[in-house]
Parts: C-alpha cells; sequence; structure tokens
C-alpha cells in the first residue's frame, strides 16, 4: 500500500487502528507547513519544534477517540491554541515582555487608522505610567518611548547605568501587571491568531 497516495481520511482511520505508517505519511504531510507556522509567530526554532512534536504527539496519544474532518484544519487550529498556550505562560519572562512591547508597537504601527484601539491603548499605558514614580517613569520613557540607550540615558541624567537598569527593571515588572490585558490581546492581534 502506498500511503503517499492515500487521502487524509484513510490516514486518519488509519491511525486510529493504531497504524504507525500512516501516521508518518500524516506527520511528513503536515510537518514542515506547521513548523513554518508556529516558527514564524514565535520567532523561535526550538519552541515551534517543541510545539509541533506536541501537536503530533496528541495526535498519536488520543489516536483512538479523535474524530478529525479536516486534517489541516484540525492541525492549524492546534497550532493556534498551542502557540496562545506559550505566549500566555511565557508572558512574564522579561525575553518575551520585551518582545511583547515590540509586538504592540508593530501592531499600532500597521492599524494607525483604527483610531479607537490606539487611543485605549495609549490611554492604558498612559494610566499604568502614571502609577510609576517620576524617576523611574521618566526613565522608561526616554528608553522604550524616545529609544535611548542605557548609556544614553545614564549620560543625560548623570545617573549611573546600573541605576538605569534597576529602574527600567521596576517599570517592567510594574506596567507588566497594569498592561497585562492589552498585551495579551495585542500578542494576539500581533500574531495574526485571530
Amino acid at each position: 500500500m502506498q500511503y503517499s497516495e492515500l487521502d487524509d481520511h484513510v490516514l486518519i482511520r488509519l491511525i486510529s487502528l493504531d497504524d504507525k505508517d500512516a501516521f508518518q505519511q500524516i506527520y511528513v504531510r503536515y510537518w514542515s507547513r506547521i513548523f513554518a507556522l508556529v516558527r514564524n509567530k514565535l520567532r523561535s526554532h526550538e519552541n515551534a519544534a517543541e510545539i509541533v512534536q506536541d501537536i503530533f504527539l496528541d495526535v498519536w496519544e488520543r489516536r483512538e477517540t479523535l474524530e478529525i474532518a479536516s486534517v489541516d484544519r484540525y492541525l492549524f487550529t492546534a497550532a493556534k491554541y498551542k502557540i496562545l498556550n506559550h505566549l500566555r505562560r511565557n508572558l512574564d519572562k522579561p525575553q518575551y515582555w520585551d518582545q511583547s512591547l515590540e509586538d504592540i508597537s508593530s501592531h499600532i504601527d500597521q492599524r494607525a487608522d483604527n483610531n479607537i484601539e490606539l487611543e485605549d491603548l495609549h490611554n492604558a499605558l498612559e494610566n499604568a505610567l502614571a502609577t510609576l514614580p517620576a524617576k523611574t517613569r521618566e526613565i522608561f520613557r526616554m528608553n522604550r518611548l524616545e529609544n535611548q540607550s542605557v548609556q544614553e540615558i545614564s549620560v543625560s541624567l548623570d545617573i549611573p547605568k546600573r541605576t538605569i537598569e534597576y529602574h527600567l527593571t521596576q517599570s517592567i515588572r510594574k506596567l507588566r501587571l497594569h498592561l497585562r490585558e492589552f498585551v495579551s490581546y495585542s500578542i494576539v492581534l500581533a500574531a495574526g491568531l485571530f
């Protein structure tokens, strides 16, 4: 039997009967497309590979009870939810927070014509910034909104670089709490998941 000639529905039925060759064919047929999608959204080869492996492992482990009408739709939907879960789980990690700020900025640039979203996000950011101490707020604005480096801020304010880094860490930690809802929403929009 040539598995490459079988359609997805037949392969899924064979997988439900423990046919490893049918599973291998589905894997070969869809792995690279699912991987490309996840890698593009997460910008990480390692995380993408892990998520795609999880998706296919789940298919194999649930093979006896899965009812899949469309294999590609099922796999791409599974990928979407795995990406969302991954982003939510990692939202508190600094590298993801930095990426989230970039995604928000990118999202604002792409949707500048949508004044309501822009105004809501701007108001949320301003409200969150208002909760910071004055010096921390000033340093955050200089670094994140005016794109000044730690070195430039240090020279401008005549403050040691370590102090600047401390203020940035504190501001990001506090803003993360205040903007959590907007960041999650913006990640989803920027990633093009909905």
